[in-house]
């Protein structure tokens, strides 16, 4: 806690998006601006505004990944998970060699019950990055899942 009462962290975000939001009003605005003002939105609660300022970004920039991963992130986080799945998917189509797209889309189906569907992405990511931790510990829930708790435990070591 801040001497003021307030949350750190919060205090810290807040205080980022203030600088931000002076940034935007300039006419020289990167997009990686633009998302991490997004970004800022949802985790300060402003989800609503989060979703609109990811539209904006989305609309003048529908492929760029790092803005359709994180807006997945918001929906994700809002409880709107096919919305989400179909940003992920979205991302995979523009960016199929980027493994956090697969990760983030078999997280969702995992927490679907959608084991094979998960099963596939999490082995695409592990195709592409061998080392990716979370693909291994997906990996793992899902075999765990399945019953093959012995491929299991060697997914879940590597991924931790």
């Amino acid at each position: 806690m801040n001497d003021d009462g307030s949350w750190a962290p919060r205090a810290v975000q807040e205080a980022r998006l203030q600088h931000l939001e002076h940034q935007l009003a300039s006419k020289r605005v990167t997009i990686d601006i633009k998302i991490e003002h997004a970004v800022l939105l949802s985790a300060l609660d402003r989800r609503g505004e989060a979703q609109q300022a990811f539209i904006d970004i989305l609309l003048k920039s529908p492929t760029h990944f790092s803005a359709l991963n994180e807006f997945g992130n918001c929906l994700a986080s809002m409880g709107l998970i096919a919305a989400a799945c179909r940003v992920y998917s979205e991302a995979i189509t523009h960016h199929p060699t980027n493994p956090m797209g697969h990760v983030n889309l078999a997280n969702l189906m995992l927490r679907g019950n959608d084991l094979a569907g998960a099963r596939k992405h999490y082995e695409i990511a592990i195709g592409l990055n061998p080392d990716h931790p979370q693909a291994h510990q997906g990996l793992g829930a899902v075999l765990s899942g399945l019953g093959d708790h012995s491929s299991a435990k060697s997914y879940f070591q590597k991924g931790f």
